[in-house]
């Protein structure tokens, strides 16, 4: 049985009403057995009958909605029924079957059709949607995106804005703990939601949560878009690992209880201590703050835990005059770029802070030596200089970006030093030029020494500037001074402090001027060395370097001739494979140095004539008189003279 010739389509005039020259009267029921399909349409009150068997609609644009026409289909046999259509210029729209009565959705291609088995004097209810090839429209919500800290086990609101020329058809929305690699489904629904009440999943710290929402309309196009920037969800217990010695810490949230033995001592099996720094001074009170520093003693390698509410909002700490000892209360990084100042109602960035002489300096602690902090980490303590009373510090929760700077650098050349000894570094020494910068202190380009760490091993160069009257001490960790005179030179005085006897000094040059001679005394100004020929030298504790750019520089100073003898101490050492042995003479004469093996053989020798009075110095490159290379071990090398003679221990390392 066949029901032939039923339209739906659109025309010019057409209305959604019935039209007399387009729309036709399904006719009468024929006698015995049929099929019928028709579109139902009592509404247009035709006198002659509710079921038509072509529907024209008005002409619209399809591109983000869509025509739909329902028709019913019924038929006096059992049987497979088969429903075709042939499209004409419908222009590749999507073409969407529903069978309302079972909810399925067919998407009829090239060679449309559908097929069921059909039940007899049953009535069947479909629609033909035709149009939309315009995915719906989606904004999320700033409960979405980070930065942002959200707390375990907390309610959270989610919501977004979509819209769909057509209709939304269905919603997910999704959630990734491992910044969107795999997603597990948070809502899915038909209904046009636009909004989720969601609880923050259990977790100590999950610092990459990411959101993604999906809709799809009618016509099966789908928008999709994910968190712009990760989450953080933070439990109400956090941990860490500590080593044994000394660390500069602090708890990224409020504790639940502010006793640190509450806190730490199930911890520790062994001994613990932890002491604040309040007004420029160490303090023992075992009271634990969010926002605080401390320095965490222990004899063992440990893991901390702490109960307390995370913080989930900016940070605002009051600082006082002189060095502060804080830490990041937030599960976050905070870049100190970042960080916000705030005086007298003002407000400005740590750079311009700095600039503007309210603080100075941020420094870590590595457990090795102090560095210049460049962000500021969760379970970490710093030490900020602070200028200017009345300030206060903000921080924030924000998105990274690379590239994060200690300060704008400014056109120039600078020579940074490392200091090593048997664990400890400092690695915070930089002497050099600005353009802007004076010979006085300069709050932009100038840096304060930080407190000698606690612990058995340490090591801090620095220079001295008494004269200053800075008053926040007299040593500094960054001497940044004007233009080189013409034809003279800028002199720095950098002195060591350390734990052991000796400390290795090391050096990078960047950008000096080639015109320049860069040198270096370690002999009370007596006599330079090329500092572009050597890498590194060996110091006492307590003793000074002098360094020197400009003209002029390099050799003895001035006319000075020393008023004894002295074999000094070969730099580097250990070496391999150069050292450079210093050596002066208080008058002309012959003078030998040579160098030995520890079994007494002679190796090489270095020196063997009549040399002038005064700074001498030789390098030797671990070689024989044959010029092979020696082996690695201890060496001797001696200096004779007629009425002197003195010897000394090196180290050839390969």
């Amino acid at each position: 049985y066949v029901d032939d010739f039923n339209y739906v389509g659109v025309a010019p005039n057409a209305t959604n009403g019935f039209d007399s020259n387009y729309d036709e009267l399904e006719p009468p029921l024929a006698p015995g057995s049929s099929v019928n399909l028709y579109f139902h349409h009592p509404e247009w009150n035709n006198f002659l009958g509710n079921n038509f068997s072509s529907d024209i609609r008005p002409e619209i644009g399809l591109e983000d909605t869509m025509q739909v026409w329902d028709f019913h289909l019924w038929s006096t046999n059992d049987g497979d029924a088969n429903i075709e259509f042939d499209a004409s210029n419908v222009n590749d729209l999507p073409m969407i079957l529903e069978d309302l009565g079972t909810g399925e959705r067919y998407h009829l291609g090239d060679s449309p059709s559908h097929s069921f088995s059909a039940v007899a004097d049953s009535m069947y209810h479909f629609r033909l949607s035709v149009g939309d090839v315009t995915p719906p429209e989606l904004e999320l919500g700033p409960s979405f995106h980070g930065p942002a800290i959200y707390v375990s086990d907390y309610l959270y609101q989610l919501y977004w804005m979509s819209h769909d020329g057509f209709m939304i058809d269905s919603v997910m929305v999704m959630f990734s703990d491992d910044g969107g690699a795999t997603f597990v489904e948070e809502l899915s629904t038909n209904e046009p939601v636009t909004i989720l009440d969601w609880i923050a999943p259990e977790a100590e710290v999950i610092s990459d949560a990411m959101f993604k929402v999906v809709l799809k309309d009618y016509a099966g196009n789908v928008t999709e878009k994910m968190s712009d920037h990760p989450v953080t969800i933070a439990g109400h217990t956090l941990s860490t690992n500590i080593t044994t010695g000394w660390t500069l810490w602090g708890a990224p949230l409020n504790p639940e209880n502010d006793s640190m033995e509450v806190n730490l001592g199930d911890d520790f099996s062994d001994y613990w201590d932890t002491f604040d720094y309040v007004d420029n001074g160490y303090t023992y009170n075992g009271i634990l703050k969010a926002s605080e520093g401390y320095w965490l003693g222990s004899t063992q390698d440990a893991t901390v835990d702490v109960t307390g509410m995370p913080i989930d909002f900016d940070y605002s700490v009051n600082l006082s005059v002189g060095w502060d000892l804080v830490s990041n209360p937030l599960v976050i990084d905070i870049s100190a770029d970042s960080l916000l100042f705030i005086k007298d109602g003002n407000v400005k960035s740590y750079n311009d802070a700095v600039g503007d002489g309210w603080v100075n300096s941020i420094y870590g602690y590595n457990g090795s030596g102090y560095e210049i902090a460049s962000h500021l980490s969760p379970w970490s303590g710093y030490w900020i200089s602070v200028i200017e009373s009345g300030v206060e510090m903000i921080m924030p929760i924000h998105q990274h970006v690379a590239g994060h700077g200690h300060r704008d650098r400014d056109e120039g050349w600078s020579i940074s030093f490392e200091a090593q000894t048997d664990g400890a570094n400092d690695n915070m020494m930089i002497i050099g030029y600005s353009e802007t910068a004076t010979d006085m202190f300069d709050n932009t380009h100038d840096a304060l020494k930080p407190p000698i760490p606690p612990g058995p091993a340490y090591v801090s160069l620095f220079t001295s500037h008494p004269e200053w009257e800075h008053p926040l001490g007299s040593s500094f960790t960054k001497d940044i001074r004007s233009e080189v005179p013409v034809g003279g030179y800028q002199e720095w005085i950098l002195s060591v402090e350390s734990s052991d006897q000796l400390a290795n000094i090391s050096w990078n040059l960047d950008e000096i001027p080639d015109e320049f001679e860069v040198g270096f005394s370690n002999d009370g100004g007596q006599y330079f060395e090329d500092m572009r020929s050597f890498g590194s030298l060996s110091l006492s504790s307590g003793s000074d370097l002098i360094v020197r750019v400009g003209s002029m520089v390099l050799g003895v100073s001035g006319d000075a001739i020393p008023v004894e003898y002295a074999l000094k101490q070969n730099y580097p050492n250990p070496f391999n494979p150069t050292t450079q042995i210093e050596y002066q003479l208080p008058v002309d004469e012959s003078v030998s140095i040579t160098i030995y093996d520890v079994m007494g053989r002679k190796v090489k020798s270095l020196v063997n004539k009549i040399e002038s009075a005064g700074y001498k110095s030789v390098s030797w490159d671990a070689t024989n008189e044959l010029g092979l290379p020696v082996a690695a071990g201890m060496y001797i090398y001696t200096i004779e003279t007629t009425s002197f003679r003195q010897m000394k221990k090196m180290v050839l390392l390969k």
